[in-house]
């Protein structure tokens, strides 16, 4: 009867976590997103009312020149200093007449200019709050996005009221009256050349100068489509997010539908947005964030972790951390982390990872329930070597060496693989070996392959076209139990048989048991470690021993 492969809670791993060491890197440095990376491998941080926000959906994300992040909310204005909320509404602050913050955006002389649903423009400066009164300036309602032009003059688009620009304080507005497409403005967003482009609900248009637009795109030109937001790449092309047509790319008068078959997981599209990388950030209404890289979509949604699937506003800070804000899921920060998931979505045969062996050259071999992976280390690329399919008696894999002539091997419930250049040898009971449930495989200094089992130790004293020999060690010839669980070589050449009642030492044929002062006795040894000054650590079922050998004893001391 097939035995399911067991290990403790330390072995066991859901997810595969390499860890990566930057030496070229101060550790107190933030680094931007990495763009080789899956978008589910970047480090994801929620915050929500049970964090502090006063509120679980966030309309408008900005940092400010000071490092701030100010977070506007249904509830009130959030400045986040990375580790507390500071809520600014309008029973703290009179100035605010409104809790309800729709858009936020820093000026070039760094004033924080704030945008309410019905409370009119407020400005932030130097720790002062002065509001422009919706009561007053009438033209001030439902602001949706709010930008600076290149002549330092500062637009606020209405969701009603259509497009006003404020300069040395005085308020000018636009409307269809005026050549704007619809009243109704939804995004400002500013290119590469300070050019201001303004999104409204039948088409998009360009501000030539102040009071000057040009229409880029009309009912005419998108049919049926209600523009949200927008981008322009350097080609010139435009990215247009609509309210319920999905997302489209327009070039050179021609429309590129994105939808749910190119990875685009909703039709309303919130938000667009390019971070440093020149990636391409999408938020939808209910399908979660998606990031454009060369073309292909990929998309981090609620099973991936998000809080909410309807993501409203993304922003990149200067450490090129992501912020996004979701509508009922509170506030996300999406960075880079010195931690790189694996999972199935990255393209691992199975979740449930045995065992990792590093190979010679630049790879990682991930033994996993559904088979092998090779991971290249510098490039991260993932891929499913062998599985049945392959050629694998068995798919749970439970223990992987590359040896020194460059033969991969294989530990299976089902037998033992000798692997290279895509041919098997295959080593089960039936071919000698004490039993075919493999669980440990090592190379010695002189070349030997060692082989632990469910039913004894194995020596493999030849291999070869001449044929095979191999040597079998059990309880009768001293192991404290045929269970193999790991095999080590220290410095001095003496083998080590961790075993899953206590430890033995393999020197020269002669097998002798180390109880450590009788505790270990009837314990199982589970991994074995020599450290630079000799001293040899044993991970155990009952905690850590360290046996140093030149005393041959246990320092009780060091034993958990």
């Amino acid at each position: 009867m097939k035995r399911k492969r067991t290990f403790s809670p330390a072995h066991l791993l859901l997810i595969l976590t390499f860890f990566y060491f930057i030496f070229l890197q101060p550790s107190f440095v933030l680094m931007a997103l990495d763009p080789n990376k899956s978008i589910t491998q970047y480090s994801l941080h929620i915050w929500n009312i049970e964090g502090g926000l006063p509120a679980n959906s966030v309309y408008a994300v900005r940092q400010t020149h000071d490092g701030y992040i100010w977070i506007g909310t249904p509830d009130g204005l959030v400045r986040f200093d990375g580790i507390h909320f500071e809520v600014y509404n309008k029973e703290k602050i009179p100035q605010l007449t409104c809790n309800i913050i729709r858009a936020l955006y820093e000026d070039g002389k760094g004033t924080l200019w704030i945008g309410t649903s019905d409370g009119g423009l407020t400005r932030y400066k130097e720790g002062q709050f002065t509001t422009y009164p919706f009561t007053k300036y009438r033209v001030l309602h439902q602001i949706r996005a709010i930008n600076e032009d290149r002549w330092g003059n500062l637009w606020i688009g209405s969701f009603t009221e259509g497009l006003t620009c404020l300069s040395n304080e005085e308020f000018t507005t636009y409307t269809t009256k005026n050549g704007l497409p619809d009243n109704s403005v939804s995004f400002i967003y500013k290119d590469r050349n300070r050019d201001l482009w303004v999104t409204t609900a039948a088409g998009i248009v360009k501000l030539v100068e102040p009071g000057v637009f040009r229409i880029y795109a009309s009912q005419k030109d998108l049919p049926h489509l209600k523009t949200v937001c927008l981008y322009e790449e350097d080609t010139r092309d435009l990215w247009i997010g609509t309210g319920e047509r999905g997302l489209f790319r327009l070039n050179q008068g021609k429309l590129f539908t994105y939808g749910t078959e190119m990875g685009v997981q909703n039709r309303t599209i919130n938000y667009i947005y390019k971070d440093g990388s020149k990636d391409l950030w999408i938020g939808t209404d209910g399908g979660g964030l998606t990031r454009m890289r060369n073309g292909v979509f990929h998309t981090l949604a609620k099973n991936d972790g998000l809080a909410s699937g309807c993501v409203y506003s993304i922003y990149e800070d200067r450490e090129g951390s992501l912020w996004i804000g979701t509508v009922d899921g509170g506030l996300h920060q999406l960075k880079d982390s010195q931690f790189t998931n694996y999972t199935t979505r990255e393209g691992l045969a199975h979740d449930y990872v045995y065992c990792i062996h590093k190979g010679r050259s630049d790879q990682l071999w991930i033994g996993t329930e559904g088979g092998l992976n090779v991971l290249t280390l510098k490039k991260g690329e993932l891929t499913t070597l062998l599985t049945t399919r392959e050629g694998l008696l068995d798919n749970s894999i439970g223990c992987i060496l590359e040896d020194s002539s460059g033969y991969l091997w294989i530990g299976t419930l089902e037998g033992l693989h000798r692997y290279k250049n895509g041919k098997f040898t295959y080593l089960t009971k039936k071919h000698g070996l004490s039993d075919s449930r493999v669980n440990r495989i090592f190379e010695d200094k002189q070349g030997k392959i060692w082989i632990g089992t469910e039913n004894g130790l194995n020596v493999l004293e030849r291999f070869n076209n001449r044929g095979r020999h191999i040597k079998i060690f059990t309880k009768d010839e001293g192991l404290l139990s045929n269970i193999i669980e790991v095999i080590y070589e220290d410095s001095h050449g003496n083998l080590w048989i961790g075993t899953n009642a206590g430890l033995n030492r393999f020197d020269n044929g002669i097998i002798t048991i180390y109880d450590l002062g009788g505790r270990l006795e009837n314990i199982p040894v589970k991994c074995i470690y020599e450290d630079k000054e000799g001293v040899l650590w044993f991970g155990t079922d009952n905690g850590l021993a360290r046996l140093a050998q030149k005393q041959d004893a246990l320092d009780t001391d060091t034993f958990m």
